[in-house]
C-alpha cells in the first residue's frame, strides 16, 4: 500500500471502529445483486438494520449520518470492521466501484491510485 501522505484525501468523518482498509465503493441502493465481500467498502446514508448482514460481510463502512452508537456502527465496532460516520455527502463524492483507502482511525477516506 502507498504511504498515506502520498494519497489524495476525498472526505472525512468521525472514527467508530479503527483500522485501515482498501477496497472498492459499494452503494447498497445501487447494488444490483452483488454479494458484499471484504473487498467492498459500503457507503450508507444512515443506519438501517436491514443492512446488518451486508455490514458484517464488508471490508469497511462509511456512513453519512448517525452517531457512533447507531445500530450499524455498533455492529461494525463489534465485528472489528473499520467504520466512520458523519462523512457528509460521501454518497455524492464517492462513486460506485471507486478504489479507495479508508483510514478509520483518523476518519479519512483517500483516493487509491
Amino acid at each position: 500500500m502507498q504511504n498515506m501522505e502520498e494519497l489524495k484525501e476525498i472526505c472525512r468523518g468521525i472514527s467508530v471502529s479503527t483500522g485501515i482498509v482498501h477496497g472498492r465503493i459499494l452503494k447498497l441502493g445501487e447494488n444490483n445483486g452483488h454479494a458484499v465481500t471484504k473487498n467492498d467498502i459500503l457507503v450508507l446514508e444512515s443506519s438501517n438494520p436491514l443492512y446488518a448482514i451486508e455490514v458484517m460481510s464488508a471490508g469497511g463502512v462509511i456512513m453519512e449520518r448517525g452517531g457512533r452508537l447507531a445500530h450499524l456502527c455498533v455492529i461494525a465496532l463489534e465485528m472489528g470492521i473499520p467504520c466512520i460516520t458523519q462523512a457528509e455527502k460521501a454518497g455524492e463524492i464517492l462513486m460506485e466501484g471507486q478504489a479507495i483507502v479508508l483510514d478509520a482511525a483518523e476518519g479519512v477516506v483517500y483516493e487509491q491510485r
